[in-house]
């Protein structure tokens, strides 16, 4: 239909256009003298009748009646909107004769109408108190507003005023969503690496008599190991082997194959593996008080006390599930600054009973017993296979580093911000586009 329009606007100007040159055309010619111009209008109306039958052919009668009523509408439009100016242009006359003082507030309110930013008040309620005595007239002010922003900068404001200008303008911004965590320690750990050390002995020679080899205890330290292999903790065991010649043995008794895993410290360092079973949750907020500007952290349901006996109170929030929340986290303890922490998603071993392949596969009761590296480990982070008489045993323990380093909690800044804050560490920000 509006194909049909257009095109029937356009042969409409083509035709009415050729017949204008037609009429140019004819007037080259000799006009009678008589005064009698029946036939020439009669020619022209017989003109307008024919195009007015082809349009119709053409188009048909309901592309005439919508072409009708579009001009309808748009007409009415038009003069809708001459009226509204109008009617603006005598309105703004009259105040400004009435009351010059407000033609300011009104330009700045015209123009803020396309530059306005997201500034939202949900409801509000003032009432105002005024009482006269001889000194003069004295209000009292009682305004409750009620205002929903999210933690990625959005403002919300409100005004303060009396009848005769506004007393105070106040903004409020949510910067971001507090979490302390509530530690509770699990354990402390070291990087370390594992030595290994095998003593092979013929059945009857040195510590291979008796039951020797099957009572052997994963404590225990036999004449055949170094004494480094007994500084740190480790396991202890003995495998039986072959005799006979073939073992560099007199004897066809099965020959003892005394084994010692141990571990040792590769840095200084002490990580603590802690988590978060609880959170203390706060709002860290801007508030603009006529341009000046304070920042506050407030707690959920305490009034937090501003200037002229004016207060603010977070009456809830929410935090959709986090999965850091409920990691587990890992604390690198520097001596000479804030400590660094990444985390995993993984859970624990129990305490005590170390499991290889998880950040529990060294475990140190307290800091100290990290520092004096009396600790456990897991004794299955090391396979060993006899072959003859020899031990082959292999080890593979956690990088703890490899482990922090691409995890650690860094700051930055992302739309919907929420700060995590620990014991004795940095106040490190976490981002989420859910909060």
């Amino acid at each position: 239909m509006p194909t049909q329009f257009f095109s029937a606007i356009t042969i409409l100007a083509l035709i009415t256009g050729s017949s204008g040159f037609e009429i140019c055309q004819c007037t080259k010619t000799p006009i009678p003298t008589t005064t009698d111009s029946s036939p020439t209008t009669f020619g022209y109306l017989h003109q307008w009748i024919t195009i007015v039958l082809f349009l119709l052919m053409f188009f048909g009668i309901y592309g005439w009646i919508n072409f009708i009523l579009i001009l309808q509408c748009l007409f009415t439009w038009i003069e809708k909107c001459i009226q509204c100016v109008f009617s603006i242009v005598r309105l703004g006359s009259k105040q400004c004769r009435q009351h010059h003082q407000i033609s300011p507030t009104i330009i700045v309110l015209l123009c803020l109408i396309q530059g306005s930013y997201s500034c939202n008040e949900i409801a509000s309620i003032q009432d105002d108190v005024c009482t006269a005595s001889a000194d003069g007239k004295t209000c009292h002010l009682n305004k409750v507003v009620s205002i929903n922003i999210r933690p990625n900068s959005q403002v919300g404001c409100f005004t303060i005023s009396n009848n005769v200008k506004e007393v105070k303008n106040i903004e409020v911004r949510a910067n971001s969503i507090i979490s302390e965590c509530n530690e509770r320690s699990h354990h402390f750990t070291r990087q370390m690496k594992i030595n290994h050390f095998f003593s092979h002995r013929c059945a009857g020679m040195r510590s291979c008599k008796g039951s020797t080899c099957e009572n052997l205890n994963a404590e225990d330290g036999v004449p055949e190991f170094p004494a480094i292999a007994m500084d740190g903790p480790g396991f202890s065991r003995c495998y039986r082997s072959c005799g006979c010649v073939t073992c560099d043995c007199g004897s066809c008794s099965p020959s003892c194959l005394f084994s010692r895993i141990s571990a040792e410290p590769t840095s200084f360092s002490i990580y603590e593996i802690f988590q978060c079973p609880t959170w203390n949750t706060r709002l860290e907020i801007s508030v603009t008080i006529n341009n000046n500007t304070t920042v506050y952290e407030v707690d959920h349901g305490i009034p937090l006390k501003l200037e002229d006996n004016m207060s603010l109170i977070v009456t809830g929030f929410s935090i959709p599930p986090s999965p850091i929340h409920g990691a587990l986290f890992l604390r690198r303890m520097n001596l000479d600054g804030p400590s660094d922490i990444s985390y995993s998603l993984s859970q624990p071993a129990q305490a005590g009973r170390p499991r290889r392949g998880t950040l529990s596969e060294v475990q140190c009761a307290t800091a100290k017993d990290a520092t004096d590296f009396n600790c456990l480990f897991d004794e299955n982070v090391c396979t060993c296979i006899t072959q003859g008489i020899a031990l082959k045993c292999e080890c593979e323990v956690l990088d703890l580093e490899e482990i922090i380093l691409p995890r650690i909690i860094l700051t930055g800044c992302y739309q919907i911000s929420c700060i995590l804050k620990f014991r004795n560490s940095k106040n490190w920000n976490i981002y989420s586009r859910s909060l």
